[in-house]
């Protein structure tokens, strides 16, 4: 996220101590190291326990406040004093790099477990972490197991939630089997299980004594057996379902494939279209059922017979075309409301599939589909699917802009950006100054990746957006893109009046994403500023957050002219300034060997 002024392994740059004798260096490192150390597992602890607080108390009860401020407390001062942190996530523990922060074998009650199974890998905080996001995340992260929606993966929930400050990594292949070892019998376990059978021999005949025995290891099999996978009833019916489809897979492929054979040598039309009409009534009762590999089956087969190399006839064509457009009909994408939005639907792995084989009179009922949805990834990957589907019909999209639904005019927004058409540049202007924060934000995204010189000169216009996290993110992808006049811009930014009382992480921000394309030709504005002397006590505070704001700028120009200036700066009154200046220049002399 680029906001410490040092490396990550590094305190932020605003640090007010001296800097210690070389000869002590490493021991102060390795200390340092611990203090990190220790600060991370305080952190996670805070979060594990007020995790739990979710399922005990209301969100706005008391007690579970007090532990949310702790925590965005704690997260505040370790990502100010030591930068992201990245969680490594194993079966049963929480890692930071080799460390443990966080273990607990026990599954139903550990999150290294819950994250582990639905394939995240790591997870990343960086600074400038919201409160808003922090709730999200715990929300996420502390679902009961019969919550609704529990067959979004958290993967998915991640996803939806479109985290700013959090970040995470997932395993490359999730469909494979997780080694999940057995949970490990305790010794106490074992040795009640001896003692009870012990108890119950004392009054009986030496005759049962060894059956007696026998039946403790039986017993203490038992247990062992028990400890190494116990299912669930949700998780036997699921393999139930998952048997019951296999088991109907061959019948129905058998079924079509019949049916295509008789396609294939039928010349006459109107039983040729009987045939079809079987099809798509094969093709309604999958789809209300959820399948859809049976459902992509059926529409791979139609567009298999509109190939001039199958020699259908012109004719025949058009029965199978019309059946195509039927699958997409208004009507018939209605009903996958109600199967998407169900519980029942397990496999959702050949939606996409499905969905990416219609025609272009499917992209409206399919977007009025998508302001129907209440489930995460039945949103995500029809989203996904529209962004193959109308690549060259984006006019349809765009003229959905003005639905009054924000959740569906963000997923559109999403869409366009996806297919990157520089055409729809002029039509997301409007979403610019949309009332809802977040159609802004991924309108912002959109014109990070829409082609074109005219897209980032939108951009300009974020910066002076009511919301400091949209005002933020537009400085970065200005700084990022080097769109023309970024750099006037962020001047013009810094230079008003009340940007000064703006929030000092995004004063940070402003000041590291000017360092990025400004160079030598911002220096005059910023040895100004760093030697600008305060008249009035009531805005020394501020002036001196400008002061070190610029010196994360120097920190990135790092020219030679650059370290001039720094140089200067070890000379001024201020204390805290002098500390800064000579901080940075021992860090850029380091990274330069």
């Amino acid at each position: 996220m680029g906001l410490e002024t040092t490396d990550r392994a590094g305190n932020a740059g605003f640090e007010t101590g001296g800097h210690p004798p070389k000869t002590e260096s490493k021991e102060v490192d390795k200390e340092n190291d611990k203090e990190e150390l220790r600060s991370a597992k305080d952190l996670i602890q805070s979060l594990i326990k007020t995790t739990r607080t979710l399922k005990i108390y209301l969100h706005n009860n008391p007690i579970h406040q007090k532990f949310l401020k702790e925590l965005k407390t704690k997260f505040d001062q370790y990502l100010m004093n030591y930068g992201p942190l990245k969680v490594l996530i194993q079966q049963h523990e929480l890692l930071r790099g080799k460390e443990v922060l966080y273990e607990n074998a026990n599954r139903m009650e550990s999150l290294a477990f819950r994250l582990y199974i639905d394939g995240i890998r790591a997870i990343t905080f960086h600074e400038g972490l919201e409160k808003g996001e922090l709730v999200d995340f715990l929300e996420a992260v502390g679902r009961e197991s019969n919550q609704a929606h529990q067959d979004d993966d958290m993967t998915t929930v991640f996803w939806e939630k479109g985290f700013a400050h959090i970040t995470y990594q997932v395993a490359e292949d999730t469909t494979q089997k997780l080694a999940i070892e057995p949970a490990p019998l305790s010794t106490e376990q074992i040795k009640k299980a001896f003692q009870q059978e012990a108890h119950t021999t004392i009054e009986k005949p030496l005759s049962v004594v060894a059956s007696g025995v026998q039946t403790a290891e039986h017993r203490i099999q038992d247990l062992i057996y028990q400890n190494i996978y116990v299912l669930t009833e949700e998780e036997i019916a699921k393999v139930k379902y998952e048997m019951q489809t296999e088991e109907g897979q061959d019948l129905l492929s058998e079924m079509i494939q019949i049916l295509t054979s008789i396609l294939l040598v039928e010349e006459n039309l109107e039983d040729f279209d009987e045939v079809v009409k079987i099809l798509q009534d094969m093709l309604d009762l999958m789809l209300s059922r959820g399948d859809f590999y049976h459902a992509r089956r059926i529409l791979e087969v139609f567009w298999e017979f509109q190939a001039p190399e199958k020699g259908v006839s012109e004719q025949l064509r058009e029965v199978v075309r019309m059946a195509i457009d039927g699958a997409g009909s208004g009507e018939r994408i209605e009903k996958l409301e109600a199967v998407l939005n169900s519980e029942e639907v397990k496999d959702l792995d050949h939606l996409h599939a499905y969905l990416v084989l219609h025609r272009k009179n499917a992209i409206s009922p399919l977007i009025n589909l998508l302001g129907t949805l209440n489930k995460m990834k039945p949103r995500r990957i029809l989203c996904e699917a529209m962004v193959e589907l109308a690549r060259e019909e984006t006019g349809i999209l765009v003229s959905r802009l003005t639905d009054r639904r924000w959740y569906t005019v963000r997923n559109i927004v999403y869409i366009l950006g996806k297919i990157g058409n520089e055409k729809v540049v002029d039509a997301l202007a409007p979403l610019i100054h949309h009332s809802e924060t977040r159609v802004r934000k991924e309108v912002l995204r959109a014109y990070e990746v829409l082609p074109g010189q005219k897209s980032k000169q939108y951009l300009v216009q974020f910066l002076k957006d009511d919301d400091s996290s949209i005002r933020i993110l537009a400085a970065k992808t200005l700084a990022h893109s080097k769109a023309p006049g970024a750099v006037e811009h962020l001047l013009e930014t810094i230079s008003e009046i009340h940007f000064k009382d703006r929030d000092l992480y995004e004063k940070k921000e402003i000041f590291d994403a000017l360092g990025r394309v400004g160079g030598n030709g911002i220096l005059p504005i910023m040895q100004k500023i760093l030697k600008q002397r305060t008249w009035f006590r009531i805005h020394k505070g501020r002036i001196e957050e400008l002061k070190l704001c610029v010196i994360i700028a120097l920190k990135r120009i790092k020219t030679p002219e650059a370290i001039k200036v720094l140089q200067e700066g070890t000379r001024l009154k201020n204390k805290n300034v002098r500390e800064a200046c000579a901080r940075v220049l021992n860090e850029l002399e380091k990274d330069n060997g």
